[in-house]
Parts: structure tokens; C-alpha cells; sequence
């Protein structure tokens, strides 16, 4: 919200604000990881990339960058952590208490992957009062293809994967 944000578009400033707030909690941790938005495979498009944020280390604060491992890894690390369970927050919209709208693409991707390993359910900071299936006929903008591609790959039930494909087709349709 703060009105330097409104000239700095948050993807060009989402690892250096990461950085800026761990060197300030410094004196109490000792290193900061950055998700990143792509796997050091796929072209990053902003600046949320290993080689940089890694020179934002000092000799209080040790910056690491997690290119090497897909998201899926990532929330797998991440699914049995109480804090994470009770605390997640994924969500552009932060709807009210629940923090997560549940019904963005940014939402939906990070339920499928807790949905594929299993986890989803011990999340109760997402609204799962619909099928996640139905839940992806609101996702109105795809941007990551990998993660539901690499879902369609999975042993995960014949109606999740047809919405995926609608989904999918669906974003095609509206850039073709």
C-alpha cells in the first residue's frame, strides 16, 4: 500500500523488499529465503532471480535463492509446518480473515499442489467449501502452464483433470 508501490510494479520489487526486510531482522536471523517465481529452467521475466538476489547477502544476513527446486518442492517442504498450515498466505486479493480468496490462479495453483500431495484438507487458510475442480472454473488468467501440466501427470481424480484442461484451453481462447 505504500505509494512507492504504485510507481514500482511489485514484480520488479518482490525480492529486494524480501532482502530489505530480513536485514532488518538481522539481529535475529541469520539467513532469508526467496521463493522464486520461476525454476532457474524457465525465463524469468522480472526481478526475482537467484544471481541478484544473492548479492543482497551481508556478513549479518545470508540471502538464499531457491532456483533449483520447482514449486511443488517447495510447498511439499512447507506442508507439514503447523505456522504454514495456520498462516499461508498466497493471495494478490487478501480477502478478509481467511487471507487467500481461494478462486485466483495464484490460489488454485498452490491448493493443487497441496491437493496432489495430499495436504490440502489440514490448510484452513483456504475456503474449500467448493470442489477445487469447481473452484478453477473462476481462474480467469493462466500463468504458469508447468505446474497444471505437471499436475495432468498425476494419479488425481478425472474431473480435477478436466477442469484443468478447461482451464487451460479457456486461457488460450482469450490470447489467441
Amino acid at each position: 500500500e505504500h505509494p512507492s508501490f504504485k510507481i514500482h510494479h511489485l514484480l520488479d520489487t518482490h525480492s529486494p523488499v524480501l532482502a530489505s526486510l530480513g536485514h532488518l531482522l538481522s539481529p535475529y536471523i541469520g539467513s532469508i529465503s526467496i521463493s522464486p517465481s520461476y525454476n532457474q529452467t524457465e525465463i524469468a521475466t522480472h526481478a526475482c532471480r537467484s544471481r541478484l538476489d544473492a548479492l543482497s547477502s551481508s556478513k549479518s544476513l545470508e540471502v538464499v535463492h531457491h532456483a533449483d527446486t520447482w514449486r511443488r518442492e517447495r510447498v511439499a517442504a512447507i506442508a507439514d509446518w503447523q505456522l504454514a498450515r495456520e498462516n499461508l498466505c498466497v493471495c494478490f486479493n487478501k480477502l478478509g480473515l481467511n487471507r487467500n480468496c481461494s478462486r485466483c490462479e495464484k490460489c488454485i495453483r498452490t491448493m493443487l499442489d497441496l491437493h496432489i500431495l495430499g495436504k490440502l484438507e489440514s490448510f484452513k487458510v483456504f475456503d474449500q467449501s467448493v470442489p477445487l475442480w469447481e473452484a478453477m472454473e473462476s481462474v480467469k488468467l493462466v500463468t504458469f502452464f508447468e505446474t497444471y501440466e505437471q499436475a495432468l501427470q498425476e494419479p488425481i481424480d478425472s474431473q480435477l483433470k478436466l477442469a484443468i484442461r478447461r482451464m487451460i484451453r479457456r486461457e488460450f481462447e482469450r490470447i489467441t
